[in-house]
């Protein structure tokens, strides 16, 4: 359970959640006043359709990071659309499928609402007027729905997608910075542009979502210089009684041959003479507990029962 947020429904492995402050932009976007329906329900309509959509494009990042072998099973619904909880696998084009996807979900939605518009146009004697604005409104919500999110502003999937691209050029952290450069400035000029034309009140929602932008932009561009320092460690590595990673770097010398190795890196098997060390003990630095290396590496990574085993003096 999501603090301020309650189950919807699980499909497919994906569990959609729903925070308790949509409950506010539903109000929100039901007291515009619509006077193209003859009844506020169809207010209400408008915004469930327009975060069905939401939804619609969630799953479809939500079931790409799957495709790769990301693991991805929880959705959010709140205020400013929905989060799609992914983790796809650190490579450039997974990650940018993973992204992409959403807003292809989009893409295919825009005949299909385009259908529905032209049967309905075809066949408006005997329909309803509301059902053919609410139509007219869904098709028009997806688009601008599409073109807002594949802006090259970060976070948007846009942003994203951007930063994913440069990926495949340059380290991730830098393409990341780039990226989030990008959203900053993106969505202060966006913020600017609403504030000339309507004022502070006439856009409100709008200028909400400007400033989660540029705020969470700036999140990652600063979180994205803080990783460059970070010593590297061996993540495929833990203690077993904390679970830390070791840190990277040369950290034993060969006792048979002399040559230095990260004992870690090199599965406990020196590359020089191709000796042993799976006993050697190894000191935790986060709780200082000591487990021989055959604790610390995964059992697909080495086989702690070699005969002639040796511990470096």
């Amino acid at each position: 359970m999501f603090r301020g947020a309650f189950k919807l429904f699980r499909v497919a492995g994906i569990t959609v959640y729903l925070h308790y402050t949509w409950f506010l932009a539903l109000w929100f976007f039901a007291q515009s006043p619509l006077e193209r329906y003859s009844s506020p329900v169809w207010n209400y309509a408008e915004a469930l359709g327009l975060f069905a959509i939401v939804l619609t494009h969630e799953f479809g990042h939500a079931l790409a990071t799957r495709s790769v072998g990301g693991k991805a099973d929880t959705i959010i619904l709140w205020p400013f659309g929905g989060i799609a909880f992914v983790n796809a696998p650190r490579r450039p084009l997974a990650t940018l499928w993973a992204i992409a996807a959403g807003p292809l979900v989009n893409v295919v939605l825009v005949p299909v609402f385009y259908g529905l518009n032209r049967l309905a146009a075809a066949d408006h004697a005997s329909l309803n007027l509301n059902v053919i604005h609410f139509l007219a409104a869904m098709q028009l919500m997806n688009i601008v729905l599409l073109i807002f999110n594949i802006l090259p502003i970060y976070p948007l999937d846009g942003g994203q997608i951007l930063s994913s691209i440069l990926w495949l050029f340059m380290k991730e952290v830098r393409a990341i910075r780039i990226a989030a450069a990008i959203g900053m400035i993106g969505s202060l000029g966006l913020l600017i542009l609403l504030l000339s034309q309507g004022g502070i009140a006439n856009n409100i929602y709008a200028i909400l979502i400007m400033g989660f932008l540029f705020f969470t932009a700036r999140r990652a561009y600063v979180n994205a210089g803080r990783s460059q320092n970070v010593p590297a460690v061996h993540s495929d590595c833990h203690c077993p009684q904390c679970q830390n990673s070791p840190p990277a770097g040369l950290n034993i010398k060969c006792p048979q041959c002399n040559t230095q190795f990260d004992i870690f890196a090199a599965h406990a098997v020196c590359p020089g003479c191709g000796q042993r060390y799976t006993h050697v003990p190894i000191t935790c630095g986060m709780c200082h507990s000591t487990h021989p290396i055959a604790d610390w590496l995964t059992v697909a990574t080495v086989d702690a029962g070699t005969p002639g085993d040796t511990a470096p003096h």
